[in-house]
């Protein structure tokens, strides 16, 4: 044989494109679990669960609304313009108020994080910081 066929060189660069992405962290996976519409207001309360894989940075961001949260597994770190960053621990809980620019990032074991919020009915609940 002369040379290698093309195939095998196209089956390689498949097989290690496979492997590369697998590992890659996965993205955090949030799931939005009730939303509820507080009566005669144009405001809604929702509950949100979200799993950080390890080390996993959520860019900088501002929620429309405040949000309180509780760390059900793993560590969260916070940082804040001006401020130092937090860490906050399985068992310990967190808030913000609305519009505060803030980066989130999981700790080494990844974080599952359950969040509560409100915010005017059709707002998206987390947005980029400008």
């Amino acid at each position: 044989m002369k040379g290698t066929p093309p195939a095998i060189f196209m089956l390689s660069a498949v097989l290690w494109a496979g492997a590369a992405i697998a590992d890659m962290p996965t993205p955090a996976k949030s799931d939005v679990l009730q939303r509820i519409d507080m009566p005669d207001t144009h405001y809604q309360m929702g509950l949100q669960k979200a799993v950080l894989a390890p080390n996993e940075v959520k860019a900088r961001h501002i929620h429309t609304g405040p949000e309180v949260a509780y760390v059900l597994e793993g560590e969260v770190i916070i940082t804040m313009d001006g401020q130092p960053e937090k860490r906050i621990k399985a068992g310990d809980s967190f808030q913000h108020l609305a519009h505060e620019p803030h980066i989130s990032k999981a700790g080494p074991q990844g974080a599952t994080v359950l969040a509560t919020w409100v915010v005017e009915k059709g707002k998206s609940f987390s947005v980029p910081a400008p």
